[in-house]
């Protein structure tokens, strides 16, 4: 579910606690995360198991959020989630194991988490820090030497008040590998209250791919695609004391440019570029949004002579619906939808282009939804509206375009390249919202 991809962003923790507002949001996302109500909404989600809130260990994908806390403001949380997900869902029963080990990766992450430490994140030499399980633990490196990590305190206090790498005390979240590879001692020193003046500073927080302290990026929460007068744009950001500024010529801004005081009025399209500062913090990177005002088409002067859509039936194998334009087409007609059933179509390398006239009879914007299995792409009046084109799986195009009553001329062009074949076309707009409502009134002439 979206409440456990939503910290996923391993190679840049940074850059997600930037747009987050900062370390101290992302401990308080981490927070309702852990804390929210364990009810889970819609359809069964059976890999959603070991949950504590609505983070579910039984999902792989998980595995890293308790360690985010080393990024933020309150990196003592991590140690005490870590000794909590251990104690709940590593028992020693039948099914002590919340989920299934997906080849290992469960048990890695006990293996990992149990010694003390944890690579967050593929690619890097880093391990994030935690309360080990054990007294002492000792491993044996294929160099020949010896990597020996010790407890000191309680083994089950759940928080670090100390860590000592060689005897000399370190502040970071993290150790890195050539430090393990190279021998030595690391002693944690545990305690039953957070020592909330470790791992802070700036040089404690593990690799991030986004290095600088950033403001978070502002974006709006006002829909500015075909406005039909004039709109009114909410800008936002997720920082208390951001200063948001703004151009709307395409220009970028800086703290020159206007500064967002009150909803920004268009009367017009225009690109909005927005830009936040905050102190102490390099300033956030541009948001980029295109306002369209809506730029109604006419309907055309045309006379259909009867219900349906004409079509175009092509064989052989193609990359993209484009292909069809350089082919010939095997036979011609008209069918009575957007769709190929009737056609008697082969079971793979083949397309379809239809064409025909829909009548409208109500000045609207217009939503067009082509759902295929595999290419497909959608034009109104000429104009390209949905683009879900080349050899894929079963996927999802839509556009939206802003049309007067009266005629209009569409295209759907498909291809199939193997396997499964599907196509729908579907209409949000002047009173009709459902697959079916584009062939009720479709018209040739």
């Amino acid at each position: 579910t979206p409440w456990q991809y939503r910290h996923y962003a391993p190679h840049d923790i940074r850059g997600l606690s930037n747009l987050l507002g900062g370390r101290d949001s992302l401990a308080k996302s981490l927070d309702a995360l852990f804390e929210a109500d364990t009810a889970i909404l819609g359809k069964r989600l059976p890999d959603v198991t070991g949950r504590l809130g609505q983070y579910a260990h039984g999902n792989e994908p998980s595995h890293g959020t308790a360690f985010l806390y080393a990024y933020s403001s309150e990196p003592w949380k991590t140690s005490a989630l870590t000794k909590k997900i251990l104690a709940c869902f590593y028992q020693n029963t039948t099914s002590g194991l919340c989920g299934n080990d997906d080849c290992g990766q469960m048990s890695a992450w006990y293996v990992f988490t149990s010694i003390g430490m944890y690579p967050m994140c593929p690619g890097s030499d880093e391990f994030i820090l935690t309360a080990p399980e054990f007294d002492k633990t000792v491993i044996n490196l294929a160099n020949g030497k010896k990597f020996t990590i010790k407890v000191k305190g309680d083994r089950e206090d759940v928080y670090i008040d100390k860590i000592t790498l060689n005897g000399k005390e370190i502040d970071r979240n993290y150790i890195k590998y050539h430090e393990i590879m190279d021998g030595g001692e690391l002693v944690f020193t545990l305690t039953d209250k957070p020592n909330m003046k470790r791992g802070l500073k700036e040089e404690s927080l593990p690799y991030s791919m986004t290095t600088e302290n950033k403001a978070p990026m502002p974006y709006t929460t006002s829909d500015i695609q075909y406005f039909p007068n004039e709109r009114s744009v909410i800008l936002k950001v997720r920082h208390p004391h951001a200063k948001i500024y703004y151009t709307l010529d395409g220009s970028e801004p800086d703290d020159r440019s206007t500064l967002y005081t009150q909803p920004i009025k268009l009367h017009a399209s225009a690109t909005i570029k927005a830009v936040a500062y905050v102190e102490g913090k390099t300033k956030s990177d541009v948001m980029v949004a295109e306002a369209i005002k809506a730029d109604y088409l006419p309907g055309k002067k045309v006379n259909p002579t009867r219900k349906g859509v004409s079509y175009a039936y092509y064989e052989g194998k193609m990359k993209s619906t484009a292909d069809m334009l350089k082919m010939q087409p095997l036979r011609t007609g008209v069918c009575s939808g957007f769709s190929f059933g009737e056609l008697n179509p082969a079971d793979d390398h083949f397309g379809v282009i239809f064409k025909a006239y829909i009548k409208l009879t109500q000045k609207d914007v217009y939503e067009f939804i082509l759902l295929s299995d595999d290419g497909s792409v959608l034009f109104i009046d000429g104009q390209p509206v949905a683009l879900n084109d080349g050899s894929h799986s079963t996927a999802m195009g839509n556009g939206k375009i802003a049309l007067d009553a009266g005629f209009h001329e569409i295209e759907v062009r498909y291809m199939e390249d193997t396997d499964w074949q599907e196509l729908r076309v579907g209409m949000i707009g002047g009173g009709h919202n459902s697959w079916g409502a584009l062939s009720s009134i479709a018209y040739v002439k």
